[in-house]
């Protein structure tokens, strides 16, 4: 599976693309993802300006559906 990283303008649409959110975030992710890397931050950081590296909470054992397991 590719990570997000290297494909998320394939799952964005140009109305997406031209948008910003600058509110408070979090965003979790699985430590086991190859979907949610460690390179995720850059595109979270282009779409979402008011990103900070600590607004991203890793979780152990987990793999994408952090949620689920």
């Amino acid at each position: 599976m590719k990570s997000f990283a290297e494909n998320y303008l394939e799952f964005l649409d140009e109305d997406i693309l031209r948008t910003t959110y600058n509110k408070k975030l979090l965003v979790i992710g699985g430590e086991r993802s190859s979907y949610m890397t460690p390179d995720s931050v850059n595109v979270l950081k282009s779409v979402f300006p008011s990103f900070k590296d600590e607004d991203l909470k890793w979780i152990k054992d987990a793999g994408h559906l952090v949620h689920f397991e």
